[in-house]
């Protein structure tokens, strides 16, 4: 379909208004120039993105850079040999304690700032 077919659909449909017809006429004439619009809405884009280099260029830049923005890359995550990190803190304790006595350790210093 061309863009005067459109065209003449919604002023075809929209003149019914004008005229003595009945109701159901009118209401037809509304649903028809319901649908017209909104395959008008839809094709014209459509056809003009179709036949435009420069249109659909853009569009798959967009939708690259909306793929790279929602793309989740994963990673393989390594766990941390404890035994080879050696921190210590400014008054030369070790930072870095046995995963196992850990929470007893941070319990323990909790318990000696609140002197419980």
């Amino acid at each position: 379909m061309s863009m005067t077919v459109f065209n003449f659909l919604g002023a075809a449909c929209i003149s019914v208004h004008e005229f003595n017809f009945d109701i159901s006429y009118r209401n037809m004439a509304v649903l028809g120039f319901d649908y017209a619009a909104l395959s008008y809405g839809f094709i014209v884009p459509f056809v003009t993105w179709l036949h435009s280099d420069i249109w659909q260029h853009e569009t798959r830049k967009m939708i690259k850079s909306v793929r790279n923005l929602f793309s989740v890359r994963k990673k393989a995550v390594e766990p941390i040999d404890r035994s080879a990190v050696d921190l210590r803190n400014t008054f030369g304790e070790h930072m870095i304690i046995e995963v196992n006595n850990e929470a007893n350790v941070h319990f323990d210093q909790l318990r000696r700032q609140w002197k419980i």
